[in-house]
């Protein structure tokens, strides 16, 4: 198989339709999984409660965050280096996604730094790194679209991408969100990044239109005892619901907003092929 063939807008369009639907049920089925590990299995943390258990959020993101500002820079670099349109697109696709994860990194930290470290917020290197790096990405956003030549807006948006991966270096705290979390954290993690792979093909399928995208453990179920003392939390529950509820209030956000831009996307293409068709 030639993959070269797929890096034409052209022949990679209807690929990422047909691949998006399957990142996005994977990213479900972990979803669930993680989700079940995270409140019916992982115990209640001898010194943090059950506000840990926004990690199962809070981690994933920020990690998810970083790793997809590499990805824009690499795609922005590529395109730089040897101007292929697709590379452009696909940098231009990942950013609004890794905004996303970012934001829901820092209010989920502040969630959990709040009961845990008795503040909303400490200007420490991961902190600050991590509220740079959501400045990077509507920096990168905002630059792309002052200008109105799509391939000067991305090489500009590269330059910036490029120089921006000084700010990936800080730690954030996975060795011990990983001890604590164990697999429904790294289910989560793995849904994160196929929520991404869909989201990004999407993104990157709106752009090309636009524009021409580890094993469960035995499990020990924890017993809450009624719905309340779910809800409730261990006292904590305005922090975890609170985190919670904002992420999948976002994620759901973006993927009605995917699928809007998608349909205007359509009926433009739908639209020029009618007006070439009256030429």
């Amino acid at each position: 198989m030639n993959w070269f063939k797929y890096s034409s807008p052209q022949t990679f369009f209807p690929l990422a339709g047909k691949l998006a639907p399957w990142f996005g049920v994977l990213a479900a089925i972990t979803c669930a999984a993680g989700l079940y590990l995270g409140f019916f299995v992982a115990p209640t943390d001898a010194q943090q409660g059950d506000a840990y258990r926004i990690i199962f959020i809070h981690v994933p993101a920020a990690w998810m965050s970083m790793f997809l500002y590499l990805v824009m820079a690499f795609w922005a670099g590529l395109g730089l280096a040897f101007n292929t349109r697709l590379s452009g697109m696909m940098a231009s696709a990942v950013a609004p996604t890794g905004a996303l994860f970012t934001f829901l990194a820092l209010w989920t930290g502040s969630l959990w730094g709040k009961p845990t470290w008795g503040t909303w917020w400490v200007w420490d290197a991961r902190l600050t790194s991590e509220l740079i790096l959501l400045f990077l990405y509507f920096g990168f956003m905002a630059l792309q679209a002052a200008i109105d030549d799509p391939r000067r807006a991305d090489k500009a948006g590269a330059v910036l991408a490029l120089v921006g991966v000084v700010n990936q270096g800080p730690d954030h705290g996975g060795d011990d969100a990983d001890r604590h979390g164990g697999d429904g954290f790294r289910l989560l993690v793995l849904q994160h990044r196929r929520r991404f792979d869909a989201g990004a093909l999407h993104h990157a399928r709106a752009r090309t239109s636009e524009r021409v995208g580890g094993g469960l453990r035995e499990a020990i179920r924890v017993n809450w005892g009624s719905l309340e003392n779910f809800l409730a939390m261990g006292g904590y529950a305005f922090y975890v619901w609170g985190s919670y509820l904002v992420a999948f209030g976002l994620v759901s956000a973006e993927i009605v907003l995917l699928a809007l831009r998608k349909r205007s996307a359509l009926a433009r293409l739908r639209l020029h092929g009618t007006a070439e068709g009256d030429r």
